[in-house]
């Protein structure tokens, strides 16, 4: 992408990552857009909508944790921003094609391209 990352881009990339529980129009207020601004700002910067972006992000986060992590499911879903293990457990298959226990548990080369949510 040809964008230029600025620092209020930044701010608004960081502000999703680091409140993934806000909504778009949180996220929007705290950054001081109207919400349908940011959602369009916020494709064209990063490529995918905010919320695309968030759960790429997530699975991205939690699919590293389990290839190099031993902590229990539900500390993977808390750290990748999902209250429940259940919600997290559902997300994840659908992102990758299998539950978390049985992702940790494969070689990685059987796993390479998987979770392309974009």
């Amino acid at each position: 992408m040809a964008e230029k990352f600025d620092s209020f881009d930044l701010k608004i990339l960081a502000e999703l990552q680091a409140n993934g529980g806000l909504s778009n129009q949180e996220v929007a207020d705290r950054v001081g857009l109207s919400r349908t601004v940011f959602a369009q700002r916020f494709t064209a910067l990063v490529g995918r909508p905010p919320l695309a972006y968030l759960t790429w992000w997530r699975m991205t986060a939690a699919a590293r944790l389990l290839r190099e992590t031993d902590g229990p499911l539900s500390a993977v879903a808390r750290r990748c921003g999902y209250a429940s293990e259940f919600a997290f457990a559902k997300a994840f298959k659908r992102a990758y094609g299998s539950t978390p226990g049985q992702y940790r548990h494969h070689d990685e080369t059987e796993l390479d391209g998987l979770a392309d949510l974009g």
